[in-house]
């Protein structure tokens, strides 16, 4: 009883509302197609929207005549289906009552075919794209420094070395402090008597290390110390900077091709179509049928990947920089400047301004001068004292007892000549003159190293430059031969295979484009920070 009443509620649904037919969705028009398709159907009409032909007809007079035209339409158009409307206006909105071969689908989602379910996660994503936030390199780059933990532990880790070297100084500096001193004294003097005696201090005490061995180089170390505290900011910025150049330019990449990707599937999807009205009009093979249907699975198959790896490049990005914003974000080209070409000259300006080497260099110059601090810890040692005090003093030797008070003070110099030390100085020598060797070699190591990264960042930039001219080269000829095969094609002149197998070759051709143009924009970076030039952040 429930499914003949459901009959009965369907067909004065139908009765009451008007039915059209949604034939197709695609990118092009084939040949004669819009005539013939607006001669066959009743108040058939094309409207293109977004950028695709949207075939309609209808409103039918009854649910019979639109059945009729739905299975002569499905012989061309397989995906076709009935849909309630309001007049000739009912493209522009479709309801989720669909009857497709005259079974009620009540959701879109439900409704949608499993080798369609591309175009389904296409729609959805580009629902939500309507709004997207603009995201620059620039942008990502500040929002990078002040939001990376890493980031913020370089800025105080070079505060920190400056305060450290300051505080290994400190033995140098004046001391003036406020002393307090209650002494009560018993003692036997030379007649053999016992006295007492009972003193109260309040003062002013003054001490400063005049002179050691390590004044000498006291003032070298605490500015090599500060210098190389910056650079080793600066080396860690540039460090970070390459990191952050690395996550974006991986998500600018991928969300290229997976626009990529997204375009060729329905340029592909017109192509079966187009191939698929052929066959059954006994103007192809099933061969060419068949193997358009597959090279379209083959782009899908890829589109998932493109898709799902951008989704993880694009969590990745907003993770680095704490980005709250839900909108899908738009990434922007951008490039640097090639300054400098000639392969000697970049030694040059490495070898002299190169951060790293820089801080080598400086760590170098830091262990020479504690060596010689060291060595210099033989010499004598001076220290200055005073004090400035008012004194109390109550003698209990004496009956009765005697009284004094008064302003006191004393100036002094205190030398301590060292003649042994039981912690061997000689062993901290040689300790501090290894150390300089090693931090020698490591200088000169780091010279080396950084002439292998240009050399090697230098060459394959030249070779990706090359090899960028000739897949544009390329690309320009795969293009013109699916042209020129797919005119062929129509006139029965070629087979789907050639056309098949040039577009292939140009959707590989663009995906290592764009991984090239990336790749060059990373060694481009690079070739600049070994010469020294803080590109990201302006410090040079």
């Amino acid at each position: 009883m429930l499914r003949i009443a459901t009959s009965l509620l369907l067909l004065l649904t139908l009765a009451q509302a008007s039915l059209c037919i949604k034939h197709s969705s695609q990118l092009q028009i084939h040949d004669d197609e819009a005539k013939i398709f607006k001669a066959s159907y009743p108040h058939a009409r094309i409207v293109k929207i977004n950028g695709y032909y949207k075939f309609f007809s209808g409103p039918y007079k009854s649910a019979k005549q639109a059945r009729v035209y739905l299975q002569k339409t499905q012989q061309y158009y397989p995906d076709a289906f009935i849909f309630h409307c309001k007049g000739t206006s009912s493209y522009k909105k479709q309801i989720p009552q669909i009857m497709h071969n005259t079974k009620i689908q009540h959701s879109i989602d439900e409704s949608i075919d499993v080798p369609d379910f591309i175009e389904h996660i296409i729609q959805k994503y580009e629902k939500k794209s309507k709004e997207t936030y603009t995201l620059t390199f620039e942008e990502f780059l500040d929002r990078f420094f002040k939001n990376d933990f890493s980031a913020k532990n370089a800025f105080y880790a070079s505060k920190l070395a400056q305060v450290l070297a300051l505080i290994d100084q400190d033995r140098y500096n004046w001391n003036i402090y406020a002393n307090v001193a209650l002494r009560y004294t018993k003692f036997i003097d030379y007649d053999l008597e016992t006295n007492k005696e009972a003193i109260v201090d309040l003062g002013i005490n003054i001490d400063k290390r005049v002179f050691d061995g390590g004044i000498l180089s006291k003032d070298l170390i605490i500015d090599l110390q500060k210098r190389l505290a910056k650079v080793q900011y600066l080396s860690d910025k540039d460090k970070l900077s390459l990191l952050a150049l690395n996550i974006y330019t991986q998500a600018l990449v991928n969300q290229k091709l997976k626009k990529l990707y997204e375009e060729y599937y329905y340029k592909q999807k017109g192509i079966f179509e187009f191939i698929d009205e052929r066959y059954k009009a006994g103007a192809s093979s099933q061969v060419d049928q068949i193997d358009a249907r597959n090279d379209l699975l083959s782009i899908k198959k890829t589109i998932l990947k493109q898709l799902y790896d951008y989704l993880y490049s694009d969590y990745l990005l907003r993770n680095a920089i704490g980005l709250q914003t839900k909108k899908p974000l738009e990434l922007s080209e951008f490039g640097f400047a090639v300054e400098e070409k000639d392969i000697d000259k970049i030694y040059h300006n490495a070898f002299k301004n190169s951060t790293a080497l820089q801080k080598e260099r400086l760590q170098s110059k830091i262990k020479q001068a504690i060596y010689t601090t060291k060595k210099n810890s033989f010499l004598p040692i001076i220290d200055f004292n005073a004090a400035l005090f008012y004194e109390y003093k109550k003698d209990y030797s004496f009956n009765p007892t005697k009284n004094a008070n008064g302003l006191n003070y004393f100036v002094g110099l205190n030398i301590k000549i060292p003649l042994y030390d039981s912690t061997n100085r000689s062993i901290y020598v040689q300790k501090a003159k290894i150390e300089a060797a090693m931090q020698k070699n490591i200088t000169l190591q780091k010279v080396k190293d950084i002439a292998q990264q240009i050399h090697k960042s230098y060459n394959e930039l030249q070779r990706e430059y090359q090899e960028l001219k000739i897949i544009n080269e390329q690309l320009a000829l795969m293009e013109q031969k699916m042209q020129l095969v797919k005119k062929r094609y129509t006139v029965g002149l070629s087979s789907y295979r050639q056309y098949s197998d040039a577009l292939r070759n140009y959707l590989t051709l663009l995906q290592q484009k764009e991984i090239l143009s990336i790749s060059i924009l990373q060694n481009q970076a690079l070739l600049q920070i070994l010469q020294g030039k803080h590109i990201f952040y302006g410090e040079n």
